[in-house]
């Protein structure tokens, strides 16, 4: 997609590092709570991080960048459960990984790219507790699967793909405790696939109609009662839905940024507290809202200026 033509508490919260931005445990449920402490983002030509609480015009934590990286255009990132990074690289048809506390210009570790692969300018991606990676392919419309640990040219474990998907212009993708997948879709609205869908799979839940206030979702995001979070770029704000939301339903809430007006949102994340991260692709800034926000409101954090290195960032990742 071209710019212009285009969280029992303890449970709950670990549960939430799953869902909300990134995952961080390499199960269903961890056997640990670990507060998420970092925002990864991805830029034009990198992908830079900064502190959870970070704010102001502030030098990130760490800049991956240059020759080495291989970077075109990052658009989509998920970070693992041991910290690796995964960057969804639209222009070149990869899906590359830096290993946990990359910086500077260095190479991934791996990268998926390739015929076999079916990468056609791919936009979302997220990793599962697994492992797997889940990707949304935005020209060859549809979600592919790769199993954990691909590299290399390989072909995807899954692919759904075709006229009962409804799939048409793939954006943002995250994947619950359950394996149920959520697809960001800019025509189509957000669509749910029960775990394991393949091929030409019919979606479990379908949210679209004028009721929805959908026009282009981005990044989607979930948070542990299962509300549904979207970067809505159209319409220029963050919708939430109820958890379990289906067909012409109405957002639970809407959020605006009530300081400065948002200049195109990108990119969404929630953390374990219900603290919801977006990124702002024409203001170049991450704009941090309290959890509940509703209406024209004023963010409690707002990383943006020429330190911060943020240019052209689309999507972020909790880790």
């Amino acid at each position: 997609m071209m710019r212009g033509t285009l969280p029992a508490i303890l449970t709950a919260l670990a549960t939430a590092a799953l869902v909300a931005g990134c995952n961080s445990s390499s199960s269903p449920v961890p056997p640990s709570f670990i507060p998420f402490s970092t925002i990864y983002v991805a830029n034009n030509t990198a992908v830079t991080s900064y502190p959870l609480s970070g704010t102001g015009n502030i030098l990130p934590s760490t800049n991956i960048t240059g020759g080495s990286t291989t970077f075109n255009h990052p658009w989509g990132i998920s970070v693992d459960a041991a910290g690796n990074i995964f960057v969804a690289d639209e222009n070149a048809n990869a899906v590359d990984k830096f290993a946990a506390g990359a910086n500077g210009n260095v190479a991934p570790i791996g990268r998926i790219t390739g015929l076999s692969t079916s990468l056609n300018n791919p936009l979302g991606v997220w990793v599962d507790g697994a492992g797997k990676i889940y990707v949304a392919n935005e020209l060859e419309p549809g979600v592919l699967v790769f199993a954990a640990g691909a590299n290399g040219n390989v072909a995807p474990i899954q692919n759904i793909t075709g006229a009962a998907t409804q799939i048409v212009d793939p954006t943002g993708i995250v994947v619950d405790a359950a394996g149920n997948i959520f697809v960001g879709d800019c025509t189509s609205g957000v669509l749910e696939f029960s775990a394991g869908a393949n091929g030409n799979a019919t979606p479990a839940a379908h949210i679209a109609g004028a009721s929805t206030m959908l026009s282009c979702p981005e990044q989607i995001a979930l948070d542990a009662s299962g509300k549904l979070y979207v970067a809505e770029r159209n319409n220029n704000k963050v919708l939430v839905f109820a958890a379990g939301a289906n067909g012409n339903a109405t957002p639970a809430a809407q959020i605006t940024n009530a300081t400065t007006a948002f200049g195109s949102v990108a990119g969404i994340a929630v953390d374990q507290s219900g603290k919801i991260y977006v990124s702002d692709f024409t203001r170049a800034s991450v704009i941090v809202f309290a959890a509940g926000a509703n209406g024209s409101t004023v963010p409690i954090q707002t990383i943006s200026g020429g330190n911060t290195a943020l240019s052209g960032n689309e999507y972020l990742a909790l880790h």
